[in-house]
């Protein structure tokens, strides 16, 4: 089901009852969100991998709270850097244990309904505002490059010794931005016409976590779209490491 203006926040919700997935879809699209439901993990991975998913709500779905907790991890794992609120009817195990997985929330049922919609609020507020966030900014403005092929403006967003890790073989990094700008001349070229959109931002571990959307035009397929993530470092305000999957620091 998908609802509201087009502009507004999309929210993936994962729930295999039928009944309580229409009580979701109501609540949240009255409330002016834009809905896309999903009855397994895996549709809600292939409409991750393809939508511009601004938040998840999941519901648990095992017959224990901590194996369903551990069930929908995967789920958070396979979202980040997105925010992943959890709804279960199962009776909670210790505020720390579930303290140890990556939700943005845990809600038992039955809850009330501002008290889910100030969950939403409080996840899609996450995100990092480019106006006010210099490194926020600094990936925004690498996407808004590479859609101009401005690639010296793309440059001035990088250290000189940029190291980027192309989730295709992520233990060798492009090292430099003369090559990383021959990187992304290739790659763009590629795939035609490709332009990037709906960038969201988020604070991570020495650095930025973004998911963003891309769309281009393949000769057999036609329009394609897909959704990705990527990691960023930062020097000086300039983006030192980039990839899908950085190195341990």
């Amino acid at each position: 089901m998908e609802g509201a203006s087009q502009t507004a926040p999309l929210i993936l919700i994962v729930e295999d009852d039928a009944d309580t997935l229409l009580t979701l879809e109501f609540m949240l699209t009255d409330a002016g969100y834009a809905v896309h439901s999903a009855a397994s993990l895996p549709q809600a991975y292939e409409a991750l991998d393809r939508l511009p998913i601004a938040a998840v709500i999941t519901d648990s779905m095992a017959l224990q709270t901590l194996d369903a907790i551990k069930q929908i991890q995967p789920l958070c794992d396979y979202a980040a850097p997105l925010p992943v609120g959890l709804i279960t009817a199962y009776r909670l195990p210790e505020k720390q244990e579930v303290e140890r997985f990556s939700f943005a929330f845990v809600l038992p049922k039955p809850f009330e309904i501002d008290v889910l919609l100030m969950h939403v609020a409080a996840m899609l507020a996450s995100a990092l505002d480019p106006a006010t966030d210099v490194e926020a900014r600094c990936i925004v403005q690498l996407f808004e490059s590479m859609n101009q092929r401005d690639y010296q403006k793309a440059l001035a967003c990088c250290t000189p010794a940029i190291r980027y890790y192309s989730p295709t073989n992520p233990g060798q990094a492009i090292v430099g931005s003369t090559a990383y700008r021959a990187f992304m001349e290739q790659r763009l070229a590629a795939m035609a016409g490709i332009t990037f959109g709906n960038v969201l931002v988020y604070s991570a571990p020495y650095g930025r976590a973004a998911r963003y959307t891309a769309a281009w035009e393949d000769p057999l397929k036609g329009q394609l779209q897909a959704s990705g993530a990527i990691t960023a470092r930062f020097q000086d305000d300039r983006i030192t490491q980039l990839g899908n999957r950085l190195p341990t620091m």
